[in-house]
């Protein structure tokens, strides 16, 4: 996406944007790590479906950082990673379910304020990034909350066998 690093609309490189994009991608490689975990523990247990769906979150996760990794470094800031803590995977289906949505709308939270404090500094450029980001967060929760739901609608076991 070459408009991601367009500097015809840069503000400059005032460190407060640098600030918001590090903690966006900080949270993106998090939800990497956590829904990769998931994913691969998922194919272990033969839940393949279930997999995908993490797959898919991975995927995306992956991609959202390397927007921001972009959009940094046409800024002139220095992407890093440095977690405070690793994200824990939790040790069964229902747990992974749950910590996925409670990521996703943690997320969605973070997107929004990066959006208005983004807006404030005149950067429409990071503020059209992390805005696609959200619209692809808000489909990750869904999918999230679905999968949830059906847990309710059947049953832990009916739901796994679905799944499979």
């Amino acid at each position: 996406m070459s408009t991601y690093t367009d500097k015809s609309l840069d503000p400059g490189t005032d460190p407060a944007i640098g600030v918001i994009l590090q903690k966006l991608l900080t949270s993106e490689y998090e939800m990497k790590i956590m829904h990769h975990a998931a994913y691969q523990k998922l194919k272990l247990w033969d839940y393949s479906k279930l997999a995908k769906v993490f797959k898919w979150a991975r995927d995306e996760e992956r991609k959202h950082a390397c927007w921001v990794e972009r959009r940094m470094l046409a800024l002139g800031f220095d992407p890093t990673y440095n977690p405070a803590t690793s994200p824990a995977v939790a040790p069964d289906v229902l747990g992974m379910l749950r910590a996925a949505l409670a990521a996703e709308a943690k997320s969605i939270v973070d997107q929004n304020k990066a959006i208005v404090d983004l807006r404030v500094k005149n950067d429409d450029t990071s503020r059209r990034v992390v805005e696609h980001m959200l619209k692809d967060e808000e489909e990750h929760a869904e999918e999230f909350r679905a999968q949830l739901e059906q847990v309710a609608q059947m049953g832990l076991q009916g739901y796994l066998s679905t799944v499979a």
